[in-house]
Parts: structure tokens; C-alpha cells; sequence
């Protein structure tokens, strides 16, 4: 497997930073001007991280001089890590039970 391009990377910390500022992600333009990348190339990169599982679409919303909404995009493994809390709460109350 091939190393991940500059600009993949980029946009990867780029979508990570995001993540951690607003939990609702943001969009592939949003990501462009944040990781300093042109938007053509970024569009393209975004989506080819959608398909390959890096990127999750977490919603959309009204983009301003378009008529349909834009995808709002966050990494796909910060899903996962945002059950922790709610998992260890489980598994806490389950071992008080035994």
C-alpha cells in the first residue's frame, strides 16, 4: 500500500482538528481552507476519503449559493471513541451487579 499523499494528510488533521472543535464535523470546502489545500483537489481527496472509510458523512447542511445541502464530514474513527464514556458507564454498573 502506497504512503498517504501530502494532501491527504492534510485534510486527515485537518478533519481531526475539526473533530475536536465541533463534534458535528464539517464540510469538504471547510476542510480546504483549514488544511491550506485548492478546493478542486480537495473535493476529489474528500471524497475518495469517504469511500475508503477515513472520512464518515455525519449529516448535511444548507450551503450558501447552492441549491441542495453540503455533507458534513468527520473522522471515522471518532464515532467509535465518542461511545467510551457510555461504554465504561456500562460495564461499571454491570460489575456493581455481580
Amino acid at each position: 500500500m502506497r504512503p498517504r499523499g501530502e494532501i491527504r494528510r492534510a485534510l486527515g488533521d485537518a478533519a481531526w482538528q475539526v473533530a475536536r472543535e465541533h463534534a458535528e464535523g464539517c464540510t469538504w470546502r471547510e476542510l480546504a481552507q483549514r488544511a491550506c489545500v485548492g478546493f478542486d483537489v480537495a473535493r476529489r481527496t474528500v471524497e475518495n476519503m469517504a469511500r475508503a472509510g477515513e472520512l464518515m458523512v455525519s449529516g448535511t447542511v444548507a450551503a450558501s449559493g447552492r441549491g441542495r445541502p453540503a455533507n458534513r464530514y468527520v473522522p471515522a474513527h471518532s464515532q467509535a471513541r465518542s461511545t467510551g464514556p457510555e461504554l465504561n458507564a456500562v460495564m461499571r454498573s454491570w460489575i456493581a451487579l455481580r
